[in-house]
């Protein structure tokens, strides 16, 4: 085999053994609140920053007025792969 279709082969075969992971529910900590990352823009907004229990971490932003939970608090939250989402009502 030549070295130039080897280079063609080895991403085939590295995308063919990613496939898509399915979706769980799980649950989340908050473990901080703060300002967005814009408070000159969006001053009426806080950043949520949750940790699932097997270390995924997000953040999510929400208007202050709207904020309903503390450090602390445990949330829903949906696991994909290594992605965490906080569930749309979550400290709201």
């Amino acid at each position: 085999m030549r070295a130039g279709s080897f280079v063609l082969l080895v991403p085939v075969m590295v995308s063919a053994g990613c496939a898509e992971q399915p979706s769980r529910q799980t649950a989340a900590v908050v473990v901080d609140i703060s300002h967005g990352l814009e408070p000159r823009w969006d001053a009426d907004k806080v950043q949520i920053t949750a940790r699932s229990s097997d270390g995924l971490v997000t953040e999510k932003s929400i208007p202050l007025a709207m904020l309903k939970c503390r450090v602390g608090d445990t949330v829903k939250a949906t696991a994909q792969g290594v992605t965490l989402t906080l569930d749309d009502r979550a400290c709201i």
